[in-house]
């Protein structure tokens, strides 16, 4: 109820010019019920963006994974992408709209952090596809893909007439293998783009398991497999394969997606 209404204040007014009094008012409730579910008005915001974050790149992994040929996973990645920012493309001017330091530095080192991910799921979906035939160009690839896509994602906020998604999404496609197989010059590596690699530690993992294990109702096997993952994720000696198989226990529960979405890279590292 509490993100419900401060979207909606939000694109009304904007982050900087809605209040939590505003907010309380809208829903209904007192100040002292709003603190207890967020500290300040910064973590409401950072709360938004996790949500609209996490759901789109579970979906683009899900449909990326379920993908059956290079070309297909590359479809599937744009078409997801833009389809998903079309659904929250009012979540997405919000943050549009704001300066980053009105934000506050907890939403700010969320964005970067979510700017990782979304780089490393590239880089990991381009390793499957070419594998080293794009070993000097990876990275180039990486920033010309990210940038075609938020070129039409400004288009889908901005020009008035409906654009064709799954059109989009082929010409991407198209020209993602054309950069894969013809570019000879090449400017970037890992190292310059580290400063944006996520910090996918275990103690973000930790912090989220501990999260899902003190706050939602699983069932007998799921709450034992979050145990397990807590030990496992509280020592150095991380032993890969009980994880994966903890991974498989709770694979089927919608609420533990993103703990293992962030598990799976973890494992990749």
């Amino acid at each position: 109820m509490i993100l419900d209404a401060a979207v909606e204040l939000f694109a009304k007014k904007g982050i900087e010019a809605t209040s939590v009094q505003q907010i309380t008012e809208k829903c209904g409730i007192s100040k002292g019920a709003f603190y207890l579910h967020f500290k300040s008005k910064e973590q409401l915001t950072v709360a938004i963006l996790d949500y609209f974050m996490q759901n789109v790149l579970l979906e683009i992994d899900r449909s990326v994974i379920s993908a059956q040929t290079d070309d297909d996973k590359l479809y599937s990645y744009f078409y997801q992408a833009l389809s998903n920012f079309q659904q929250y493309k009012s979540l997405a001017l919000i943050f549009l709209r704001e300066q980053m330091a009105d934000l506050g530095e907890l939403c700010f080192q969320k964005m970067m952090f979510y700017e990782g991910v979304t780089m490393l799921t590239i880089s990991e979906m381009l390793d499957s596809i070419y594998g080293d035939k794009i070993i000097d160009s990876k990275y180039d690839l990486i920033l010309f893909m990210q940038g075609m896509l938020k070129t039409y994602m400004n288009a889908l906020l901005f020009i008035n007439q409906s654009l064709d998604i799954d059109l989009i999404a082929r010409s991407l496609v198209e020209k993602t293998n054309l950069f894969a197989e013809h570019s000879s010059l090449h400017v970037l590596n890992e190292i310059h783009l580290s400063n944006v690699s996520p910090d996918i530690s275990n103690d973000i993992i930790l912090a989220e398991l501990e999260a899902i294990r003190d706050h939602i109702e699983l069932a007998s096997l799921e709450q034992q497999s979050i145990e397990v993952l807590i030990e496992q994720f509280s020592h150095a000696a991380l032993q890969p394969a009980i994880v994966i198989g903890m991974l498989h226990n709770i694979k089927d529960n919608e609420k533990l997606r993103w703990v293992s979405f962030l598990i799976k890279h973890y494992l990749n590292k």
